[in-house]
């Protein structure tokens, strides 16, 4: 099967989303597909900055990376014209749905919609435009329940529903005891870890910080991986109020395989959604969680819906009611000591890019015309 993706964007070198494209196609490629992502400029740049391997084809477009509506048109026609022989598009760019009502169907192949968010919602379009822009498409995959449900609600049909996923491959062979060495990490630390954005509008980081302040001992460790300069230092600045000098430590961004080291070294993942932000509470599937799973680290997670349609199938996820500091401080607690006899000393293959592509697949072959 021929795909073509289509999304433009300009691939901001710290938008985690890019990751889950590229992890995405290179595992559909695994899976005997030929991909093509059609970009406007940047994947490359990111892929090389973030140490990431692309086995798709890259068309690079004549146009200019700026979102713009004139660029983005004619991004679509070039994408749309060089991809004319492709058996199906695969996109999650809405935007490309607007420019699809704009020409006959019978101008590009069957297209499937990876939806990230219910837009009526978030965004405030109307109903009637974003049932307007889903007619030109066949089918329709989410990546959340709660995305699903809202759409639905709107009569859109749902064909799947496809969580994201981590790259298994970035999985280290060296052993926990040499990566602890290898980072400096004390070998009989209770070591836990957060990978991802800081963004205070979706992550609760500071609550959780505030219940190490209750927690801490010499044995502790808190390692946070991600976000940018001046939230780290608010951060930093906070965690020093609480006396976590010695034990908290923010080392910014770093390289997907970097990650993964203090993944493996870890014990215990952290997900602080914000239970105020629909994005992060009810949209979202956290990379993050999926990373830390196929890392059989036990996980401490925010009791909201977009987490508990995965830890209800999953033991080593104990969550906790985000208005309320003590069960915080309780379910960390509880992970401090109990999170050996959680792990399951396997990486959960359940959760990889290559099972993802395979429920890709099973919905795009149902619209690839024989």
């Amino acid at each position: 099967m021929k795909i073509s993706y289509i999304y433009h964007t300009n691939h901001d070198t710290k938008s985690a989303h890019n990751n889950q494209i590229i992890h995405t196609c290179n595992a559909l490629i695994k899976t005997g597909h030929e991909v093509t992502v059609f970009t406007a400029g940047g994947l490359r740049e990111y892929a090389a900055k973030h140490d990431l391997t692309i086995s798709f084809n890259v068309h690079q477009t004549t146009t200019l990376r700026e979102i713009s509506s004139i660029e983005q048109i004619l991004y679509y026609f070039e994408a749309i014209w060089a991809g004319r022989s492709h058996d199906v598009i695969y996109t999650r760019d809405i935007s490309f749905l607007k420019f699809l009502t704009l020409i006959p169907s019978s101008a590009y192949p069957p297209v499937v919609f990876e939806a990230h968010k219910c837009h009526t919602v978030v965004d405030g379009m109307g109903q009637d435009e974003e049932r307007r822009r889903f007619k030109q498409v066949d089918g329709v995959i989410t990546i959340s329940n709660g995305i699903r449900s809202d759409l639905e609600k709107l009569g859109i049909p749902v064909d799947a529903v496809v969580r994201d996923a981590a790259n298994v491959e970035y999985i280290p062979s060296a052993t926990k005891e040499d990566l602890r060495r290898d980072l400096g990490i004390d070998d009989d630390a209770t070591v836990f870890v957060y990978a991802g954005s800081l963004d205070p509008d979706k992550y609760d980081l500071k609550s959780v910080i505030e219940a190490f302040g209750s927690i801490a001992t010499d044995r502790i460790r808190l390692y946070v991986l991600g976000g940018e300069s001046t939230q780290i230092e608010g951060l930093e600045q906070y965690s020093r109020s609480v006396d976590l000098d010695n034990i908290a430590h923010f080392l910014g961004h770093l390289p997907q395989r970097e990650v993964f080291k203090y993944l493996k070294a870890a014990d215990i993942g952290l997900v602080a959604q914000q239970p105020t932000d629909i994005r992060a509470s009810k949209y979202t599937s956290p990379l993050k969680l999926f990373e830390y799973l196929v890392s059989d680290l036990v996980v401490v997670a925010t009791d909201v819906p977009s987490i508990a349609e995965v830890a209800d199938e999953e033991s080593r996820i104990l969550t906790y009611d985000p208005s309320n500091h003590t069960d915080l401080r309780t379910v960390l607690e509880t992970a401090a000591v109990e999170w050996k006899s959680l792990q399951t000393g396997e990486n959960d293959m359940q959760y990889s890019y290559e099972d993802r592509a395979q429920e890709i697949h099973s919905v795009l072959k149902k619209y690839v015309k024989s």
